[in-house]
């Protein structure tokens, strides 16, 4: 059995390779990734798979010694045992021979556009100064100099001087570093997306798609002083929303042929995996639950899970334990929340859950997959083509190839994933039936139960019963119709009683389920989804801005719904906002 260690979780290459921990050689990926033939490279993965590790890799790989440029002494040293090192004139090209900079966005993210602003100047300072000795470069100019030490000192500036050097950082640093040692810049952002997915499920995606694109535009797009630029994320948000205007861009998503195993294990990776630590006999174990992922063409393990259970069946002496009477424990969907999936799934309705059953008996599903998401799309686009999309782009489903249409076929990857939906994704859906219930009963249930789009599917369709095109439909007719639909034997409604800062429109309360339910209702201009939608997110930012949730805190509700709703004709939409009150501030 081989004696090193597994690290589960650890991204940095360095301390695993000098702490003598287990590794898969993924170095023959670093010249394909490096020479694709674009300027920037996004890599889409679902979480836990290997993207932060990927990048670390990388910057080991190609950084030069700051101290002592054209000493590779240190990467020799590091990359002394892989695949890489055979390559040697691409190694004396790039081995340790240029200025990287290393961006990871994993921690910026808040439940208020201002903490999560506070977090990415808090990492943009941080990168400044692991680059603070350009200070003391002689080639560095004076004005690039003035430059980094205002990123350095940026936590003590307002917030609007905040937000102008944070668009510009990364191209200050890219200057700082090209002006030092001549040579053009690497850089490398790492969760690109944690930031966008955590702004839309709080009410603020506007404001941080803004500042991310500018970050990143300013220093990637048409920069003669960037060598390349790797960007890593779960999601491929639309081009247009963050890296507009990029002409050398190129994206490597879980549905491309190119760079498919650069994260996950490959069957021949995971058998030696398994080889390693002297667990073979758990191969066909292992393959049912934690296999039958794939990247364009490519089958591939979840790294989390075949490393969790090697760790798990090593550690005790466990590997002596018989094959047929072991348990394969879920290590992938119990590491972290997909908030954007959770959310997503709260608004699909019974066609949904057809297919979702569909699928948990086996069998496949063909769609037309949609690969590079947008955000607003989401929001006004509930359908099972964005469903399926999501939980494709997410890790919960995975392609079996396409059809004659084009469309891909979807299929859920393992055991694992199949018992998931069981218990998480189905949970979402209300077993008893809403076309059984009443109009106020079915929209009742639907909002404690977390379904807005279902709740706006059933008030439309209460509306174009029981409204006249003549009605005019003020905001305050909505409100007297909408309080009336509602079916309370046991729980407490109230309208337009004050809370927090302000008087919400109706609150509905369900104390044997601890859960709470907060309505501002919007007339909107036209009934478009766009317009619709836009009221909604102006009720919900209502209910934020002035806490109408405040009443909750420190009762026996521990969940509150906020929910925007819009009305135009007979038209309702509603977007939904969750949180826990634990979570929430007074």
């Amino acid at each position: 059995m081989l004696q090193k260690q597994i690290y589960v979780g650890e991204s940095s290459f360095e301390s695993m390779v000098e702490e003598n921990a287990y590794l898969v050689d993924k170095t023959r990926y670093i010249k394909s990734i490096f020479k694709d033939g674009n300027s920037v490279s996004l890599i889409t993965r679902p979480r836990r798979f290997g993207k932060s590790l990927t990048q670390s890799m990388l910057k080991n790989f190609l950084e030069l010694d700051y101290e002592k440029p054209g000493d590779t002494t240190k990467p020799h040293r590091l990359f002394s045992e892989f695949e890489i090192l055979k390559d040697e004139v691409f190694c004396r090209e790039n081995l340790g021979q240029w200025p990287v900079i290393f961006l990871s966005l994993k921690k910026v993210e808040g439940d208020d556009y201002a903490t999560a602003r506070r977090r990415l100047v808090a990492t943009v300072v941080d990168c400044a100064q692991s680059l603070d000795f350009l200070l003391e470069s002689p080639k560095v100019k004076r004005s690039t100099k003035s430059n980094l030490t205002n990123l350095l000192s940026l936590k003590a500036l307002p917030a609007e001087e905040q937000e102008d050097l944070v668009s510009d950082s990364l191209q200050m640093l890219v200057n700082a570093l090209y002006e030092a040692y001549g040579r053009r810049v690497v850089v490398l952002v790492d969760e690109y997306d944690v930031p966008l997915n955590k702004a839309r499920t709080f009410g603020y995606y506007t404001d941080m798609r803004n500042l991310v694109r500018q970050m990143l535009g300013n220093a990637l797009k048409d920069n003669p002083r960037l060598k390349k630029a790797v960007v890593t994320g779960c999601l491929r948000i639309a081009k247009e929303s963050i890296f507009t205007g990029f002409n050398n861009f190129g994206c490597h998503s879980i549905g491309s042929t190119t760079l498919s195993g650069v994260c996950g294990f490959t069957p021949e990776e995971a058998h030696t995996v398994l080889q390693d630590f002297g667990l073979l006999a758990f191969e066909d174990g292992t393959r049912e639950h934690y296999d039958g992922y794939r990247f364009g063409r490519t089958e591939i393990y979840c790294p989390w899970d075949l490393l969790s259970f090697c760790r798990d069946k090593t550690a005790d002496g466990a590997a002596t334990d018989s094959a047929d009477k072991t348990t394969y424990p879920h290590y992938w969907v119990n590491t972290s929340s997909n908030d954007i999936v959770d959310e997503f799934v709260r608004y699909a309705d019974e066609s949904h859950l057809r297919i979702l059953k569909t699928l948990m008996t086996g069998k496949t599903v063909a769609a037309p997959v949609i690969e590079e998401l947008s955000f607003s799309e989401l929001d006004a686009d509930h359908s099972s083509e964005k469903l399926l999309s999501l939980l494709y782009a997410a890790g919960y489903l995975t392609s079996a190839g396409t059809d004659t249409d084009g469309n891909v076929i979807l299929r859920l990857p393992n055991e694992e994933i199949r018992d998931c939906f069981k218990r998480r994704i189905t949970a979402s859906f209300d077993k008893k039936g809403a076309s059984t219930m009443s109009a106020g009963q079915s929209v009742t249930e639907a909002l404690f139960a977390g379904r807005p789009f279902q709740a706006g599917e059933r008030v439309s369709e209460y509306l174009s019963r029981a409204m006249s095109v003549r009605d005019g439909g003020s905001e305050a007719f909505y409100h007297g119709l909408i309080l009336g639909l509602f079916n309370c034997e046991e729980k407490c409604l109230s309208s337009n009683h004050e809370a927090g800062n302000g008087y919400p429109d109706i609150v509905l309360t369900d104390s044997k389920r601890g859960i709470g339910v907060i309505l501002e209702l919007k007339k909107a201009a036209a009934a478009d989804e766009t317009t619709l939608a836009a009221a909604c997110e102006t009720g919900l930012r209502q209910i934020l801005e002035r806490k109408y949730y405040a009443p909750f805190i420190g009762t026996e509700i521990q969940t509150v719904r906020l929910y925007g709703a819009a009305f135009c004709g007979k038209n309702c939409r509603i977007i939904e906002r969750s949180f826990k009150t634990r979570d929430l501030k007074r």
